[in-house]
């Protein structure tokens, strides 16, 4: 009798535990604040898996310039974090701050850190690897193989997918929604090396680069780009602390020449040389270019639009309502040119 009894307790422990889970997802669902998580380029090391597309979001890896202290000294998997969200003009949602507990005031994601063994999330030593249980998409048969085209391929365009989350008061995220950006990227390794083996190996160079924007959307998208491509710079995709050498970007209004409007199947492109002074790099054992560096490190191309403050006055109201706000981050590569 007392093991039947035991047994119907567990039952209903469980299905009490599961009908709360089903009420918070809900409940979430309709009463959370909707925010969008961009997702990072197409990893090939996560393909469709059957009836859910496998996500991978820019706030999956969080630079420890971001981290509490008390978090760094700790860094157990599965302790829960809480990161402090920023939101920019389009919705799209970044961790500004990860710390034990949630913060006091504006809006918060619940989430986990994530052990660097697990190669599904890699990470450098310079970054935190946290999930947030919104990871995975279900889909119906069939959809997932129609959303990996569309989101692509590593080699080729790839269309970032911006996924609608409802964050609850806790900070519990689900995922409510997706939409596609407007615009897809293409990273191209274009660096002619040196034909000998030997030479290469010993004094390669930075890679030469070309990256593509192009309108996927059915209206005109404007791009904002200097000539000086001010609007682009490399930012560490393993979290590790870098600055920019180069001191001619300082902040001035994006004349009207600067824009670049892209009809409906249009694209831009522009080439990155990576050995010029404007791209080199300080850290805490070089000031130059990235080749110089120690081992394989990978870095990224970031597009940053500038904000609508930024615009000079002579720019026409038209042009500002279709600049495309938000940013691009290109597929990671090594400091040698190799797309990962």
């Amino acid at each position: 009798m007392k093991r039947v009894v035991a047994a119907v307790l567990v039952v209903a422990l469980q299905v009490g535990v599961l009908g709360y889970m089903i009420y918070e997802r809900e409940s979430t669902l309709l009463s959370g604040q909707v925010v969008y998580l961009r997702t990072m380029p197409v990893d090939p090391r996560d393909p469709f898996r059957g009836d859910y597309v496998a996500l991978a979001y820019q706030i999956n890896r969080v630079a420890l310039t971001r981290v509490d202290p008390a978090v760094q000294e700790i860094i157990i998997p599965d302790t829960v974090v809480y990161g402090a969200l920023s939101v920019d003009a389009r919705g799209i949602a970044d961790i500004s701050r990860v710390s034990l507990q949630p913060p006091e005031q504006g809006l918060f994601i619940r989430g986990r850190l994530v052990g660097r063994h697990d190669w599904r999330w890699p990470a450098g030593e310079h970054e935190l690897p946290i999930r947030y249980g919104v990871e995975k998409l279900f889909v119906p048969q069939g959809d997932g193989i129609k959303i990996e085209e569309r989101r692509g391929i590593r080699t080729g365009w790839q269309t970032p997918m911006e996924v609608a989350v409802a964050i609850n008061s806790a900070g519990t995220a689900v995922i409510r929604d997706y939409r596609w950006s407007d615009v897809a990227i293409k990273l191209e390794d274009i660096t002619v090396r040196p034909s000998d083996p030997r030479e290469a190996r010993e004094n390669p160079p930075s890679p030469h680069l070309r990256f593509g924007i192009r309108n996927v959307s059915e209206q005109p998208v404007a791009l904002a780009m200097t000539t000086d491509d001010c609007n682009f710079e490399l930012e560490a995709a393993d979290g590790k602390p870098i600055t920019m050498a180069y001191g001619g970007c300082q902040s001035k209004p994006i004349a009207a020449a600067d824009i670049t409007v892209l009809p409906p199947g249009a694209e831009v492109q522009r080439d990155f040389n990576l050995v010029l002074p404007r791209w080199h790099v300080k850290t805490d054992t070089l000031t130059g270019e990235i080749a110089k560096l120690e081992n394989w490190q990978r870095f990224r191309l970031v597009y940053r639009a500038p904000a609508l403050e930024q615009l000079a006055e002579n720019i026409s109201q038209e042009q500002r309502q279709k600049l495309w706000q938000g940013t691009l981050y290109s597929p990671a590569f090594n400091n040698r040119g190799n797309v990962d």
